[in-house]
């Protein structure tokens, strides 16, 4: 499971108690292949005020003609639906701030990020989401120190990843179709560009590349 902000607000009308616990469709989600279902995603508003919380219960890719590219559709059940904050203050918050520094409107999140917002939840009175337990977070474990170690882009991490996920998935990495899914996130990325030690072609993955999956890679 992991944890996510997602800075996609519907209308204010629509932030209300009333609507808690009722699915609710969120769409023109940029494309990252990490979000699941099951995942939990801290809800930000138009002022980046923080209204809630939710599990993801569904993940649909799509084709938006609006953002010219793929999008997901995500269906969130979300316990807590109200302004619960005021307009910036998670932004103003130095360890949360790095957030709100990029166009893409669904960010990954760590654990300290997680405790925080957890704990601007909990001073509102309302109900949070389990904290980021270690065992949540697959622990580090020895390895030979010369072992060889290939620093990565946050681009190519993400195209690295996604490849990845394919694999796992069963399905063929596509680099054309990879490169519309992903061009919100990466636009300008040459996935040919990636470290032949890591992957063939910016689809075959070496031994090294599925290692560099790895949280302690």
């Amino acid at each position: 499971m992991r944890y996510w902000l997602l800075r996609r607000s519907p209308l204010y009308g629509d932030i209300h108690p009333n609507s808690a616990n009722t699915p609710w469709e969120y769409d023109k989600v940029f494309v990252n292949p990490r979000l699941k279902p099951g995942d939990i995603v801290y809800l930000i508003a138009a002022y980046n005020e923080l209204y809630g919380w939710g599990h993801v219960e569904k993940k649909q890719s799509y084709q938006d003609s609006e953002l010219n590219g793929r999008a997901y559709k995500i269906t969130v059940t979300r316990p807590v639906v109200q302004i619960l904050t005021s307009r910036e203050e998670v932004k103003s918050v130095p360890e949360l701030a790095p957030l709100f520094e990029t166009s893409v409107n669904v960010v990954e999140l760590n654990a300290g990020q997680v405790s925080l917002l957890n704990g601007l939840l909990e001073s509102k009175g309302v109900i949070t989401p389990p904290d980021m337990l270690v065992n949540e977070v697959p622990k580090p474990t020895a390895t030979n120190p010369d072992f060889p170690r290939v620093e990565l882009s946050p681009d190519a991490r993400i195209w690295l990843c996604a490849v990845y996920d394919r694999l796992k998935a069963g399905k063929k990495a596509d680099p054309q179709e990879m490169v519309v899914e992903l061009w919100q996130q990466i636009p300008d990325f040459n996935y040919q560009t990636i470290d032949r030690r890591l992957m063939q072609f910016g689809v075959e993955l070496t031994l090294l590349g599925i290692f560099a999956n790895r949280s302690d890679y």
